[in-house]
């Protein structure tokens, strides 16, 4: 049988300039054990915008992984209950992941933070043994990095969402905003189309799908996600790669997983994203807060099981691993993991102002339900719309 073993590490870095006077992104890990399922992993990122996108982001992140969650329990329990054959059928959990980004909007809302120009991006990855679940509002990109015949191949598994892609354009216009650059009083327009309400300079959103933004969503920006599947390919994907725009504004998608392939660890894939991004931001004279997770597959056999036990070895190494829980411990800011046999590692960006780093590993059992490196955009049903 096919196993996976996976090692995540996030880190976050405030930016800098005359507009970047606190860190607005957030982000979440957990390996193993999410929605109470053995091999269920989490990993998030919250990019802030606005005068209040701290709040949003954090209260995000405290929120939606918890939600979800409890919805998977949920799920996962009556669905054994009721004997349902496949229940890691990407139809059965693409709604409920859609649906915790539309509950969290509107816990946000009564949580009274203040969302009429502020928000946050979301982008949420859930791995359960080969399957992966990727939902995104806003453009906190996804990748996934696969060495085929010793070459490294990259692919998105999220399009930013932009007021300028054709099918975000028209759902914007078709409700009633306008998407155009930003005008100068001078009448010349500068930058990328940004969404605006019908006959007034406001809010000039980047975005045309956050989590808050009540002002933009008067006019079409939604908090419903797209959402992507993908079966993992054994011994084939290797990595999975979340950032905030502070890397992609100024890193290409290659440039950032050869650096990942280039680290001994994910950790370190972290920190060389991190520095090669600030590199090219110094020569702008400001930087954007950056977020990054990554995830390292480590494919392999498990050659004896015995329960909740099982023996591990990672590809041709001849290395052995036994089936751990992992708990986590604090120090100086940082935040690492270590292996015991009671607790799940969550890793919780927010235990630093400028930056947090954390690793963690988690044996997985692997069955492939779908045709390997199969990827399958969702239509949730605002998408749909569209």
């Amino acid at each position: 049988m096919g196993c996976v073993q996976a090692k995540a590490a996030g880190l976050k870095h405030i930016g800098f300039g005359p507009l970047k006077k606190e860190n607005q992104d957030e982000y979440f890990c957990q390996v193993g054990g999410f929605g109470g399922q053995k091999d269920g992993c989490c990993y998030c990122i919250f990019d802030g915008h606005g005068n209040y996108g701290r709040d949003a982001a954090q209260f995000c992140r405290q929120e939606l992984p918890v939600l979800f969650d409890q919805e998977l329990r949920k799920y996962y329990t009556k669905a054994a209950a009721d004997g349902v054959k496949d229940p890691n059928a990407k139809e059965l959990i693409e709604p409920i992941l859609s649906d915790a980004f539309v509950e969290t909007e509107r816990r946000l809302h009564q949580a009274g933070v203040n969302v009429s120009s502020s928000g946050t991006t979301a982008s949420v990855v859930f791995q359960n043994r080969s399957s992966v679940w990727v939902a995104a509002a806003g453009d906190s990109r996804v990748l996934c990095m696969a060495n085929i015949d010793n070459q490294w191949k990259v692919q998105p598994l999220t399009l930013d969402h932009r007021p300028s892609r054709r099918t975000e354009k028209h759902r914007v216009e078709a409700a009633g905003g306008r998407v155009e650059p930003k005008r100068l009083p001078s009448g010349k327009t500068v930058g990328e189309p940004r969404l605006w309400l019908a006959h007034l300079p406001s809010p000039g959103l980047l975005l045309s799908r956050s989590i808050g933004d009540d002002m933009a969503t008067s006019v079409g920006c939604t908090a419903r996600p797209e959402v992507t599947f993908m079966a993992l390919r054994p011994f084939l994907d290797q990595y999975l790669i979340i950032a905030s725009d502070g890397v992609w504004d100024v890193l290409s998608n290659d440039t950032v997983a050869q650096l990942v392939s280039d680290a001994a660890d994910p950790e370190a894939g972290c920190q060389a994203v991190l520095e090669a991004a600030l590199v090219e931001w110094e020569e702008r004279l400001a930087a954007d807060n950056i977020s990054i997770i990554v995830v390292q597959l480590l494919w392999g056999d498990v050659i004896a099981s015995n329960g909740s036990n099982a023996l591990f070895r990672v590809g041709t190494s001849g290395s052995f691993q036994g089936r751990r829980g992992i708990t986590g411990s604090s120090t100086s800011g940082a935040h690492s993991l270590s292996p015991t046999a009671t607790a799940e590692p969550i890793i919780d960006g927010s235990r630093s102002s400028q930056s947090a780093h954390a690793a963690a590993s988690e044996t997985q059992a692997v069955a492939t339900p779908q045709p390997p490196g199969a990827v399958e955009q969702l239509a949730s049903p605002q998408s749909a719309k569209t």
